[in-house]
């Protein structure tokens, strides 16, 4: 199992007037699998994505392993000073917007996620150029490989985000972490961007979670849907809980 997650919960506010307690009960994702989590804006998808990330510190759990790391609940758990590190190995992230260096090519993009991991995970330049390999011959079966000298305002919304996904996996992490992919796209670039997802999730062998309000694409790909549901004993809680 690539991500355990029970009882993850996190509360954020100045004080009990304005505070604000995000759950997500169970959730596990394996090798190929994608998972979404669904629920109204303001329900606390993101923050339980980047929780999950651990770009959020503070959050507590009952169970939270990532891989062979226990990130809470167990005797082994990791520090927060270890999250950066983690995070830029085992985690890729794509966000909802940006998430290119503006200033470098797609393939400069890539070159740079591949160099920060493999430098923390103390891989050779031989694993390095194995990763790069491994990416350009994706991009290329996408259909994208001339898009790689070119920079991102030189590319089309919907080529921007698979470009971001591809950086996403080039560092080949355990997990896959997307927020709102098609937030900006029309329905033809939204079905490539979820069709991508879902085939590169096999292909690679990839776990890929993803916060989305399209649910019409959710249920077009048949991917297993957590919502947000406002707790009936306390209003300021929301749980997310996996829809049958």
């Amino acid at each position: 199992m690539i991500l355990t997650v029970n009882n993850l919960e996190f509360t954020y506010g100045k004080d009990s007037s304005n505070e604000r307690t995000i759950n997500i009960e169970k959730l596990e994702l394996d090798q190929g699998e994608v998972k979404a989590l669904t629920g109204v804006s303001g329900s606390g998808k993101s923050t339980i994505l980047e929780c999950i990330g651990l770009i959020r510190k503070g959050f507590k759990a009952l169970d939270f392993q990532l891989d062979d790391q226990v990130i809470y609940g167990g005797l082994n758990r990791i520090s927060e000073k270890q999250y950066p590190t983690l995070r830029a190995t085992r985690i890729g992230y794509m966000p909802q917007t940006g998430g290119l260096l503006p200033y470098l090519t797609f393939k400069e993009n890539i070159e740079l996620q591949i160099e920060i991991a493999t430098k923390l995970r103390g891989e050779s330049k031989a694993k390095r150029k194995e990763y790069w390999d491994n990416i350009v011959e994706l991009i290329k079966n996408y259909g994208m490989s001339e898009l790689l000298v070119q920079y991102p305002e030189q590319l089309s919304i919907g080529q921007r985000q698979r470009a971001t996904f591809f950086k996403s996996l080039s560092h080949k992490p355990k997990l896959v972490l997307i927020d709102e992919p098609t937030s900006a796209l029309d329905p033809e670039n939204s079905d490539q961007i979820f069709e991508t997802i879902k085939n590169v999730a096999k292909e690679q062998t990839l776990a890929i979670l993803i916060v989305t309000h399209d649910l019409e694409r959710v249920h077009k790909y048949s991917i297993s849907e957590y919502t947000a549901e406002i707790s009936s004993q306390n209003k300021s809680v929301s749980v997310f809980k996996e829809k049958k």
